[in-house]
Parts: structure tokens; C-alpha cells; sequence
């Protein structure tokens, strides 16, 4: 299952003052990567019979095809209401998504959490097995059947955190994570079909530079890890951004 690895949420990264509207339009910059994720210790279930009937439950071998785009851009709207931020981006890596945040900045620190909902054409191939369910006169029984699917068109959604210190005026160092969900919507259309997709955890650790009150500058490292994943990444994420 392919999986277009979004941009970590760093938030603003400077001090602003309330009542404050900040527009930043940025772009991003990083190695072009694929990467094959295998998933370990996942199951999916069925259990739609009634009076103890028994569960179905069979081992998910699932494979994530991890691609990182190497240029991604990103246009982002924030404003300061009391020591209150709200943010609203859309932007494009490499497909459209939009993202809302709510943080609270002060002086020498910003905190943050935000959701991100996007859509993203990638081909997958699911093969799997499935439970038909019939009446009879005898009660309600369920068949188990092998069946496969093709995908293109879905949907895709992540939440964030992020935590940015700012130990100079126009420094900041940043910590986010992000749970992203490569396919938020896991029902198979048509089908009595549920997949299990876990989400991928991001790691982001770096800092950002304001310079010449216009241009902004950040760079960091992102480790990909989960529980689920039988092996971790790591990337270098670097970007420009130009507010106004």
C-alpha cells in the first residue's frame, strides 16, 4: 500500500503579538525516498453472528510503500487571539490537503495540536478474505471468501503535536510528532471487507531561523517509528518560507 508521507507541522516558530494575522507561504525541500515498511502482529476480525458464534480472525500481512516527494508546498494562514493561535494551511505533497491548528504562544514557547485531512490517487492491490452472511431456516451462517480489490481515489488523515522553545527572539527549536493514516477510511466499498491500517508515527526534532522579518529557514531530522513497523527511518527535512 503506497503511502505519500506527509510534511511535519512545526508551527509558527517566532513570537507574535495578539491581535496579530501572519501569512506564510512555504515550500519544502527533501530526498526523494521509497522505502518498503513491514507491519508486524496484525489481525483483522469478523464476528456479525449472534449466540456465540464464533470469530473470525486471520493474520494481516500488510506492507507500506513509504515515498517521500522531494518538493512539497504548503500555504498557511495564522492569527493571535489573546495568547490563542489559529492557524489554517492547504497545501500540496504531492496531492491536496488541508490542515487546522490550535496552539497557545507565549514569549518564550508555542504548543500545538492540529488535524490534517487530504486525498491522494495511489494505486493499491488488496487481496483478503471475507464473510458472506446468509439466512437460512436454520439461522444465519457465514462463509468465508477469498476475494481482491483495486484502489485509487482515498482519502488520507494524520494528527499532530508540535512544541517549538524559542531560546532567541527568532529561534526556534522544535519538537512534533504526527500519527499519519495512510487510508483513513478502511471499509472495502461494495464488500463486507475491513482492513486493518495502523497509523505511522513521525518523529520531527529541529529549528527554524526568522531572518529579515520576511524569509524563514528550518531544518531537522524525521524518524519514522511504530510498534507495528519491523524497522525505523530516518530523513532530513528542510524548508523556506516566506511570510507577509
Amino acid at each position: 500500500m503506497q503511502a505519500y508521507m506527509p510534511t511535519p507541522n512545526k508551527g509558527l516558530g517566532f513570537f507574535i503579538d495578539k491581535d496579530t494575522v501572519v501569512n506564510r507561504v512555504q515550500m519544502g525541500i527533501r530526498t526523494y525516498d521509497k522505502e518498503t515498511m513491514n507491519l508486524s502482529g496484525l489481525s483483522n476480525e469478523a464476528n456479525f453472528l449472534e449466540n456465540g458464534s464464533p470469530k473470525y480472525e486471520y493474520a494481516a500481512d500488510i506492507r507500506y510503500r513509504l515515498i517521500r516527494f522531494p518538493i512539497t508546498l504548503t500555504v498557511e494562514n495564522f492569527e493571535k487571539i489573546n495568547s490563542y493561535l489559529f492557524k489554517f494551511g492547504a497545501g500540496l505533497d504531492p496531492y491536496p490537503y488541508v490542515d487546522v491548528a490550535f496552539a497557545h504562544l507565549q514569549r518564550f514557547f508555542e504548543f500545538g495540536i492540529a488535524v490534517n485531512v487530504g486525498i491522494a490517487y495511489e494505486k493499491e492491490s488488496l487481496k483478503g478474505s471475507y464473510i458472506k452472511k446468509e439466512n437460512t431456516f436454520v439461522g444465519n451462517l457465514g462463509d468465508v471468501n477469498d476475494g481482491s480489490w483495486e484502489h485509487e481515489w482515498k482519502i488520507t488523515g494524520a494528527l499532530e503535536g508540535y512544541l517549538n522553545v524559542f531560546p532567541l527572539k527568532n529561534l526556534a527549536l522544535t519538537y512534533s510528532f504526527t500519527y499519519f493514516y495512510p487510508r483513513l477510511f478502511d471499509n472495502v466499498d461494495g464488500h463486507s471487507v475491513s482492513f486493518d491500517f495502523p497509523p505511522i508515527l513521525m518523529n520531527y526534532l529541529g529549528a527554524s531561523y526568522l531572518f529579515a522579518e520576511h524569509y524563514q529557514v528550518s531544518a531537522g531530522t524525521i524518524l519514522y517509528l511504530d510498534s507495528r513497523l519491523k524497522q525505523k527511518f530516518w530523513h532530513v527535512e528542510t524548508s523556506i518560507g516566506y511570510l507577509f
